[in-house]
């Protein structure tokens, strides 16, 4: 039982011994290897520089709205007697919507026409009245008579005066003579003016009954004009939006009853944070995408809102017209993907943002050289993801160092891994 136990104590000393040979070795081959990577330089992998394009975005979520819509208010009260339409018909320039009642508009009409009538019967009366007055009317035969008398007796007294005069007659004959003559000028006179009188009243009555006939057809007008506007048309084609209203309701006056929207022309309206909207300018290209339509709709701000809520720091623009050849696809009120190019670069130097490194302020890069590095000052443009512009401080075809930056320095001798130079 002893001899056992010495043996497996035996055993177990000897796997440890052959565990803590393996070890040593494995310690002493690691020094070998990092004095050998230590003779070669710091181990890096290399960029060549090239020319290619970089874009920045803004992304976003819009809304799509018409570039172009009315509401429609009656302009006169009444009960709805017919609808035409539901929201979201498509409707055409001039079709019909909505019909209001126009009964008592129409009985109003007949009533004034039938005024019209009569009062254009009697204005045509007038007229042949004045038209006839000097050669039919019974007071120019009285006038004539009267003319004719008086004429008679004066040329009469006018004879006796000189009887009268010479003795030949007395002073009572010829005193009568006179008076006659004179009563004779008055009826004249009072005959002329009644004449002249009923004349111009005949014209005044004339006038009167035109004057009349123009109100009533003014009212004609209005009423014709109201009755039209019982009829509420499509100003505009597109897509019925919104009714409110239906058979049996009372349309009011300026209360909105029907919205249209005309979707041949849609905008999209973005909310946009105030540190973004700066970087916007009207004609900054934007694509658009939307569920349902495959790929992506390309636009351009058409507009920029010149405010910034105060309380949200959120400004509007908005981005199209887009003409819409999908209308039975594209509403108003759907969603969009928006991606604004606020910045491109195209056909610049790229190279890595993570090969920049930031030293005393400086953005500065490892640029290889005959197997070492040498810090280079560079000047970058935008950013995008892993990549950056870089505006000056390099060219074309340089190499620069991608890894173990922290490591590198000026004159830095560097190892570069097989396959990277």
């Amino acid at each position: 039982m002893n001899k056992k136990k010495l043996i497996l104590i035996v055993i177990f000393s000897l796997v440890i011994l052959a565990a803590v040979v393996k070890n040593i070795n494995s310690a002493s081959g690691s020094k070998e290897s990092a004095a050998k990577n230590s003779d070669l330089g710091i181990p890096i992998k290399l960029e060549t520089v090239v020319k290619g394009n970089l874009t920045e975005t803004i992304n976003y979520v819009g809304t799509i709205e018409p570039k172009s819509s009315t509401t429609i208010s009656p302009s006169i009260a009444g009960q709805i007697v017919q609808v035409y339409v539901e929201e979201g018909s498509i409707v055409k320039y001039g079709d019909l919507l909505i019909k209001i009642d126009d009964s008592q508009l129409k009985a109003s009409l007949e009533t004034v026409q039938k005024k019209l009538e009569t009062l254009k019967t009697n204005y045509n009366y007038l007229v042949n009245e004045i038209n006839d007055f000097y050669e039919t009317n019974p007071l120019l035969k009285q006038l004539e008579t009267a003319q004719s008398n008086y004429e008679y007796l004066k040329s009469e007294k006018s004879n006796y005066e000189g009887l009268y005069e010479e003795g030949a007659i007395p002073k009572t004959t010829f005193d009568k003579l006179v008076q006659e003559t004179n009563n004779a000028y008055l009826k004249l006179e009072e005959l002329k003016a009644t004449t002249q009188n009923s004349y111009e009243n005949l014209v005044h009555e004339k006038d009167m009954a035109l004057k009349q006939m123009e109100e009533l057809n003014s009212s004609i007008n209005e009423l014709n004009v109201k009755i039209e506007d019982t009829v509420i048309k499509a100003p505009i084609s597109g897509v019925v939006k919104m009714i409110e209203g239906d058979v049996g309701d009372l349309a009011v006056v300026g209360k909105p009853l029907v919205a249209i929207d005309d979707n041949k022309e849609l905008i999209v309206k973005v909310n946009v944070s105030e540190r973004d909207i700066n970087r916007i300018f009207v004609g900054s290209k934007g694509d658009l995408k939307i569920n349902g339509l495959e790929g992506e709709i390309t636009t351009a701000v058409s507009k920029i809102v010149p405010n910034v809520n105060p309380n949200t720091r959120i400004g509007l623009i908005e981005l199209g017209p887009i003409q819409n050849e999908k209308s039975y696809m594209l509403f108003s009120g759907n969603s969009a993907e928006v991606k604004i190019i606020a910045n491109e670069a195209k056909d610049k130097l790229i190279i890595p943002k993570n090969s920049i490194k930031n030293l005393n302020n400086k953005n500065i890069v490892y640029l290889y050289m005959d197997g070492i590095v040498k810090e280079t000052e560079i000047t970058t443009g935008i950013t995008m993801g892993e990549s950056t512009e870089v505006t000056k401080g390099l060219k074309g075809g340089d190499k620069i160092a991608i890894t173990n930056l922290s490591k590198l320095y000026e004159n830095a001798v560097v190892y570069v891994f097989k396959g990277e130079e």
